[in-house]
């Protein structure tokens, strides 16, 4: 007689099996319809995918947890509108006037083109803030810590991507601004030793910004740094679905993690929700939030568009002179810059520095032996990193503040402060060059110290004697050492108030006050 047959088990068991599916998704018509096109369950994607799908998330998290998510959502913003743009984009300096030029001004002329534009233009600098908000609550979190290392290294990545991408778009309209902006960001190269020089040619495939730039810039923006961001993406997300969220993960009951790798909808903790689609939805609501503000300052600020490029930037040249500043993300480093006197110095800040920041980030995952992720356990390094954070904030408006125009003088003071008075005149008329061209007759005009010490054609300022300084000669045009030049240079010579008040300020002793 044979035996009676057992009935079908509806679930796995538990001893014998560790994947415990949701028989929503399991029922899923789009799931079964995706799951048999790509072969997921062959390819062992398909528990992967459901663990993500049903990974349980605290009900309410902090916003800045969803910065990566917004992140996602501002690069697919960035890539829907650059392929859009590029359909109308000629990426070329060759002609009079410059197609790449013309081909932008006529996107302004167009309302919905514009409008593309200025949503692609806004973006770019969101990614810049939103990468670096994350970037600062992953190191909040501690976590960069083992045993996500590679994580923190493939963001690393993700960072140096977005700053490549907002750089080399920001060349593309090939106006004033963008033209000397990459002038003075691609400068910076130049600082390497030995092969400095022939980096930077390299790198502008010229002496200086011309249209050979402009197709490498292109090409980098449009598919090398796009197919790098892509891909490494791709690692890390798959990298944060392996290891989880750490502020997630700590929230978690002991031991519930190894228990339920896949987790179930009916056993989740108190106060979590499964990421789909509760936490998607948040992520949604999140992303909505961020477009509604692009489309606000698309439709209220429009992307800047200047005089078309002019490498010689002198007037009768060019109707306005422009002053030769790097993009807002750079005026850090561009205010850093003023500080240093001498060649050692700029090779220093212009070179070790970024090396020094950048080994310190890469290595950080390995130097960084506390184990611990809560804050109140790691006072040194947040604290360094708080200093930091404050050093980059303050340079940077420093550096914003410095573009400002010199303040309008309608009578020469008498007895003028050097910090109130004259360091305002120099910092806007005359640092532009004197910063960002270190050889300019190796004189450096941002500080006491380097106005009182002069340059290569010996000392700028005789206290007390005006007449005899050779920088009221400069200022002038009555210089003998350097006949029929006026200062500054390619530029609208200061008024005879701004002249006077330094006059006045040499007569009084050229004081450091």
């Amino acid at each position: 007689m044979s035996q009676p047959r057992e009935p079908r088990k509806t679930q796995p068991d538990a001893e014998t099996s560790t994947e415990v599916l949701d028989p929503e998704t399991e029922r899923s018509p789009v799931w079964k319809y995706v799951n048999r096109r790509l072969g997921l369950e062959k390819a062992g994607l398909k528990p992967l995918v459901l663990e993500a799908m049903n990974a349980p998330h605290p009900r309410f998290m902090n916003p800045l947890d969803y910065m990566g998510d917004i992140l996602m959502f501002l690069f697919m913003n960035q890539v829907i509108t650059g392929l859009l743009l590029m359909t109308h984009y000629n990426g070329s300096a060759m002609g009079n006037p410059f197609p790449a030029y013309q081909s932008t001004l006529n996107m302004t002329h167009s309302f919905w083109l514009a409008f593309v534009r200025d949503m692609h233009f806004w973006g770019a600098n969101a990614m810049v803030v939103a990468v670096a908000v994350h970037m600062a609550r992953v190191f909040y979190l501690g976590a960069y810590k083992p045993p996500r290392e590679f994580q923190w290294l493939s963001g690393l990545v993700l960072l140096g991507c977005t700053i490549g991408l907002a750089l080399s778009g920001y060349l593309l309209p090939w106006d004033q601004q963008a033209y000397w902006a990459t002038e003075v960001a691609t400068a910076m190269v130049k600082y390497v030793p030995f092969i400095g020089h022939d980096l930077l040619f390299f790198l502008r495939g010229c002496r200086y910004t011309c249209g050979s730039t402009l197709t490498l810039f292109f090409a980098m923006h449009v598919v090398l740094l796009p197919l790098i961001l892509v891909l490494t993406i791709g690692v890390h997300v798959l990298l944060v679905i392996i290891h989880g969220q750490v502020d997630v993960e700590a929230r978690l009951p002991k031991g519930y993690k190894e228990k339920h790798r896949l987790g179930q909808v009916s056993d989740f903790p108190k106060g979590y929700v499964p990421f789909w689609p509760d936490t998607i939805a948040n992520m949604t609501l999140y992303s909505a939030a961020v477009a509604v503000i692009l489309v606000i300052l698309a439709a209220t600020i429009p992307a800047p568009l200047q005089a078309m490029a002019n490498y010689v930037n002198v007037p009768p040249a060019v109707t306005t002179y422009y002053r030769p500043l790097p993009v807002w993300y750079f005026l850090n480093f561009y205010q850093i810059l003023k500080a240093a006197h001498g060649s050692l110095e700029d090779h220093l800040m212009v070179l070790g520095l970024p090396m020094v920041i950048g080994a310190v980030l890469v290595l950080l995952p390995f130097i960084d032996k506390n184990p611990s992720h809560r804050a109140k356990d790691r006072p040194i390094a947040l604290t360094v990193a708080g200093i930091f954070a404050f050093g980059v904030l303050y340079t940077t408006y420093a550096g914003w503040k410095s573009e400002q125009a010199a303040p309008v003088l309608t009578k020469a003071i008498a007895h003028p402060s050097y910090s109130k008075n004259l360091l305002p005149i120099f910092s806007a008329d005359c640092a532009p060059c004197h910063t960002t061209s270190p050889y300019l007759a190796n004189f450096h005009v941002t500080s006491y110290s380097g106005i009182m010490r002069g340059g290569q054609y010996g000392k700028s300022v005789v206290p007390g004697h005006p007449n005899s300084s050779l920088l009221i000669h400069l200022l002038e045009k009555k210089s003998k050492k350097l006949p029929g030049v006026q200062m500054p240079l390619g530029a609208a010579p200061l008024s005879k108030a701004q002249i006077g008040t330094i006059a006045n300020w040499i007569k009084d002793g050229a004081k450091n006050n």
